[in-house]
């Protein structure tokens, strides 16, 4: 959502191809970063806030999955 919101409301897409290309190759948050940005320029406050919502969730559940998995792992003597 915040990338089509990049390439409608810029009059160069610059910002749509920094966010498609970051997101893509390296992580979501580099387009979360340039949306919060932007969000009053673009109108899509209430979009950035849900997503943060959701990557920061995301985040909470992926650490405590992972922290289960390595606590079960055998121990070696």
């Amino acid at each position: 959502m915040e990338i089509m919101a990049a390439f409608k409301k810029e009059e160069k897409p610059t910002m749509g191809i920094i966010s498609l290309v970051g997101g893509l190759l390296c992580t979501p948050l580099i387009p979360l970063i340039i949306g919060w940005i932007n969000a009053k320029k673009w109108g899509i406050q209430k979009i950035m806030l849900i997503w943060t919502i959701l990557i920061v969730v995301f985040g909470i559940l992926y650490g405590t999955i992972f922290a289960s998995m390595m606590s079960s792992l055998p121990t070696q003597p």
